[in-house]
């Protein structure tokens, strides 16, 4: 089975290097089914109607060619960070700052899909949209205890204790907050990403400075049950595709 993901993020390579990780820890349905899992990107929001009306039609019937697919793809799999999901379906109306966005997001990705196969009339229940809480710099945050990626996010020599410091006196702390509250509590990524990374040396930190694409490039190969909690979106869209028949 062939299954492309297409993402808003032009520069989804390490996004998706982080979710196939997810998904070697994510049961599967069937072992006897192959599932080859390929990437394109829908260059931004606007792009996603384009690639679903024309893209997905041509590599429904033969395929994609870079990299070149094994036959026609399966399944499409569209996937764009929650934070401006409005920007995807007008449907999706912005989430309460209170709200828990669980519900919220099962709703949000229903309208999406149902937006999605409207643009289409190849096989239209093939495709599917699927949202990330909030967007990928929330990816990087919820490794604040794995070293290896904090290291490659500073821009000085980092000491285990100066970090614990630093997250100690964060609000909340995420080292006694539960898990599974980490997506909802962490609204604003971005000022929690700015915040670290000027705590690790970076005196003019901005979210999209080289180091936090290194970082999130660092995302671990063994991924532990705390962190699989902290990312409960990459494991919806893993526990998708292992499903698919």
């Amino acid at each position: 089975m062939n299954i492309l993901l297409c993402w808003e993020d032009e520069y989804y390579q390490n996004l998706e290097r982080a979710l196939k990780r997810v998904k070697n820890r994510v049961p599967v349905t069937d072992y006897s089914i192959e599932r080859r899992i390929y990437s394109d990107t829908a260059k931004g929001y606007g792009g996603f109607k384009q690639f679903v009306n024309i893209d997905w039609a041509i590599a429904r019937k033969k395929g994609i060619l870079n990299p070149r697919s094994r036959g026609p793809i399966d399944k499409l799999v569209c996937i764009a960070d929650a934070d401006r999901a409005y920007e995807c379906c007008p449907k999706i109306e912005k989430v309460g700052v209170r709200e828990h966005s669980k519900k919220w997001l099962l709703e949000a990705e229903d309208s999406w899909t149902t937006e999605l196969r409207t643009y289409t009339n190849v096989d239209p229940e093939h495709v599917f949209g699927k949202f990330i809480r909030w967007n990928r710099e929330s990816i990087v945050i919820s490794c604040f205890d794995q070293l290896q990626v904090i290291k490659r996010l500073a821009a000085k020599q980092v000491e285990e204790n100066t970090l614990r410091s630093f997250l100690e006196n964060c609000s909340p702390n995420p080292l006694v907050l539960d898990n599974t509250e980490f997506t909802d509590t962490y609204r604003d990524p971005s000022s929690c990403l700015l915040a670290m990374m000027k705590e690790l040396g970076h005196t003019h930190p901005r979210k999209n400075h080289i180091n936090v694409e290194d970082a999130l490039g660092a995302f671990p190969k063994k991924i532990s049950d705390e962190l699989m909690h902290r990312i409960p979106d990459f494991v919806s869209i893993a526990e998708l595709i292992n499903n698919f028949e």
